[in-house]
């Protein structure tokens, strides 16, 4: 039996191996960027832990569970919410809550009683970086002092109508 193995041309051996080195950077890129992310959400994490401590640590602290409307994407979604006069600061804790459309954000109202109309007050607009367990911080636009209802709507940019998705009353 005759070998018949023929050799590559060189220029195509050169060739492969910098396709290999050039996704091996590519992929270690990526994995560094993810990582950083992941790095920097953890520390702001911890802080908001320690704020989240803090508010608990208030005479006055509101603290109560987020009641679930009958909105089909928050039925496996848990959480609470914590509120002090004192600071003017709150933190909202969810786990499980969704990612939602780039034409969406979740906002917190604010009801008070002390407030010179029923309407309720605007506190936060954001989106998820990630589902897990996370904390939210808040404060008022206004100076709150009676709230009785906190709720988190869904708003879809251009409509005029919020889907409500949690209560939490005192």
């Amino acid at each position: 039996m005759i070998n018949q193995q023929q050799k590559q041309p060189f220029w195509l051996t050169v060739l492969f191996v910098l396709a290999l080195l050039f996704t091996a950077v590519s992929l270690s890129g990526l994995a560094y960027t993810k990582w950083f992310a992941e790095s920097n959400q953890q520390e702001n994490q911890s802080a908001l832990v320690l704020q989240q401590q803090l508010i608990l640590a208030q005479d006055d602290v509101i603290n109560t569970n987020w009641l679930r409307t009958l909105n089909p994407l928050v039925k496996n979604v848990e959480g609470r919410v914590l509120w002090s006069n004192i600071l003017q600061q709150g933190i909202m804790e969810f786990i499980g809550l969704p990612k939602i459309a780039k034409n969406q954000a979740y906002q917190l109202w604010i009801y008070d009683l002390a407030g010179k109309d029923s309407k309720p007050v605007f506190s936060n607009e954001f989106s998820l970086a990630n589902t897990r367990a996370m904390l939210i911080p808040f404060s008022a636009k206004n100076l709150i002092l009676s709230p009785f209802k906190f709720e988190l709507v869904l708003k879809t940019a251009g409509e005029d109508l919020s889907q409500p998705l949690f209560l939490a009353q005192p």
